[in-house]
């Protein structure tokens, strides 16, 4: 007795729609990092790599720049991520996989001592038009920014004294600068 057959196999349905795949190039997951093995080196000695103050990896590319670049933000790398990188560019090693691995599970991030600096630079520039009140509003804004904590660090005072004898007439400018030495 014969066996009865549903038509078709599965691989001749699958080759249907699937028809070709073989021939196209291996998709990419997403922009930056490939499906398939590029390489065989890891992130340690890419040029992009980058150690902050929790010892985790990050790459420029992917956490920095990632928006300039078109991929995906990714807040920390995996080192192997440099075998499938299409951004890898080879530089000098830096520390090994093996070192960051052991430094990353040994050490407590809230242990390590460091110190941070910043510094915010304001600069403020007020002016006034020249009036009959403009020493007065001067001399008001120069007590306000006093009080609020600023210092002097130098004051410019320009007088211009007129002399006048009858067939002679006299200008004097005097120029006063005060300023604290050493800033």
């Amino acid at each position: 007795m014969e066996k009865k057959s549903l038509g078709r196999g599965l691989d001749d349905i699958a080759d249907l729609f699937l028809s070709g795949i073989e021939d196209q190039e291996p998709k990419k997951i997403f922009r930056g990092l490939s499906s398939d093995k590029i390489r065989n080196e890891s992130c340690s000695s890419c040029i992009h790599l980058i150690f902050s103050n929790s010892l985790e990896p990050k790459c420029r590319i992917f956490t920095f720049d990632n928006e300039k670049h078109g991929v995906p933000y990714m807040p920390t790398i995996s080192l192997t991520n440099g075998n499938y990188c299409d951004y890898f560019e080879s530089g000098a090693p830096r520390e090994t996989d093996e070192w960051v691995n052991n430094k990353s599970k040994d050490a407590d991030p809230a242990n390590i001592e460091y110190e941070i600096e910043e510094l915010v630079r304001f600069d403020r520039k007020i002016a006034y038009p020249n009036t009959e009140n403009t020493q007065k509003s001067i001399r008001k804004i120069l007590m306000e920014h006093l009080e609020e904590g600023y210092e002097i660090r130098s004051i410019e005072l320009k007088k211009t004294d007129a002399v006048s004898t009858p067939r002679r007439k006299d200008t004097r400018d005097v120029e006063v600068t005060i300023f604290v030495k050493g800033t």
